[in-house]
């Protein structure tokens, strides 16, 4: 599997090259050069499967060779393990009432549901470093809940130093708190509050990004969401989502079609590989998610089932 850019100018990379860049070189954000399918069959297959294993089965598709299905499985089963996360299973789906039903995504470390993500990478980081003989520096800023599950997610990971940005008296208490006193969780933590908004410190980060030989020469990456790792772990709970409701008896023999809607920026992408790889059809299964949690939207197609995904 390689990836390009989104701006088509720059060559094609492989999985770990993807996962310890920001930008590329032309500036655009690293995507699959294509989608790869998740055959019926397979996606049958899984439907007995715990969270890691799913998440290891839906990265393997992307990582292809670069990394063996047993060390995703590991690190899988380690990211989302009661080290990070309290409840038995992490992603856990309850029935609220006939038709609908809502996947809690806040059980991690930090209760955002970022952490999910952020877990994964930080070792698919540290397992591609390793690899290459590197070292890396993190830049990231957040609006208050990236910062913290990033933090958490590399605290302590070796040959990882990370910095991370947030603007003062923008971020909540319960934030601030995690942000600030994250320093002692682990050395290489390092917490800057800034004067100004999430767009200034995006712009200064973006500034550090678009200087090649200074990113060369520091490793300097970013584990925010233009990370293409981070966006293809998430994939896999909106996967493991369907996989539960049609265990539960949402969908499935049922013919009523589940009904949702996508309300975050690239859960929107995330639904059309679904729908090209083939678990979501005509579609049967959208999910919902919003930064709130679940939604209760009237549903425009009548009497059908919803599967909220909120966080």
């Amino acid at each position: 599997m390689q990836f390009v850019s989104t701006r088509g100018e720059s060559p094609p990379v492989g999985f770990g090259d993807a996962i310890l860049s920001a930008y590329a070189p032309d500036g655009g954000l690293y995507v699959p050069e294509r989608l790869p399918a998740l055959p019926a069959d397979k996606l049958a297959s899984m439907k007995d499967m715990g969270y890691p294993e799913v998440a290891a089965t839906v990265l393997a598709l992307f990582a292809g060779d670069s990394v063996p299905f047993q060390t995703l499985l590991e690190m899988a089963t380690e990211a989302y393990g009661p080290r990070s996360f309290q409840a038995a299973d992490p992603l856990p789906l309850h029935k609220l009432e006939k038709g609908l039903f809502v996947l809690e995504t806040f059980h991690g470390p930090t209760a955002a549901f970022k952490d999910i993500g952020l877990q994964m990478v930080s070792r698919l980081l540290s397992y591609f470093l390793n690899k290459q003989g590197r070292s890396a520096t993190v830049v990231v800023e957040t609006s208050g809940d990236t910062g913290p599950a990033a933090l958490q997610a590399c605290a302590g990971v070796p040959g990882v130093q990370i910095m991370c940005l947030f603007p003062k008296g923008r971020v909540s208490r319960i934030q601030e708190l995690q942000l600030t006193t994250a320093q002692g969780d682990a050395s290489n933590l390092h917490v800057y509050q800034t004067h100004g908004n999430t767009d200034d410190q995006a712009m200064v980060l973006k500034e550090i990004f678009s200087d090649k030989s200074f990113c060369d020469q520091h490793g300097v990456c970013s584990i925010n969401s233009i990370n293409v790792g981070r966006v293809v772990t998430q994939a896999s709970y909106y996967v493991y989502a369907y996989l539960r409701a049609v265990k539960r008896g949402c969908t499935g023999a049922d013919p009523t079609p589940l009904w949702g809607l996508w309300k975050r920026g690239c859960i929107g992408i995330l639904t059309w590989w679904g729908l090209w790889a083939g678990h979501l059809r005509d579609p049967d299964l959208v999910g919902v998610g919003d930064c709130g949690g679940a939604t209760a939207d009237p549903d425009p197609h009548g009497d059908q089932k919803r599967l909220a995904v909120g966080s």
